[in-house]
């Protein structure tokens, strides 16, 4: 939940204050697309993402063991956090997950609550 913390606060400090109608993110984690659909709505509620559609593109996971093996991790090899190495059956951890943000786009039309309008010529 902390990168997911970390996501809104950037997408918050980069609109100003703008309504926002989508964020687009990166993610190295496997299956987890739901837990941070609802992380992102429970963070979101009464700010300027609000209404904001959480887009998630998934990265392979790579792991890396001590036995040389670096690549990525089929589902099969995969526990939680944890991955079975493919060549020597060795235990570890997954590397750290990234969470990437890719794109913040403003609603056109629509302020968010509390924003003044600008006033049209």
């Amino acid at each position: 939940m902390s990168l997911v913390a970390e996501l809104v606060d950037e997408c918050c400090r980069r609109v100003d204050g703008r309504a926002v109608s989508l964020v687009r993110v990166r993610c190295s984690l496997p299956d987890i697309d739901g837990e941070l659909q609802q992380a992102f709505t429970m963070l979101t509620a009464a700010t300027p993402l609000q209404d904001a559609v959480l887009q998630v593109e998934t990265l392979p996971v790579i792991v890396d063991c001590p036995c040389g093996y670096v690549g990525p991790a089929a589902e099969d090899v995969l526990v939680g956090h944890l991955f079975v190495c493919p060549d020597c059956s060795r235990v570890g951890p997954v590397r750290s997950p990234t969470l990437e943000l890719l794109e913040v786009r403003m609603s056109l039309s629509t302020p968010f609550p509390g924003e003044i309008a600008s006033p049209r010529d």
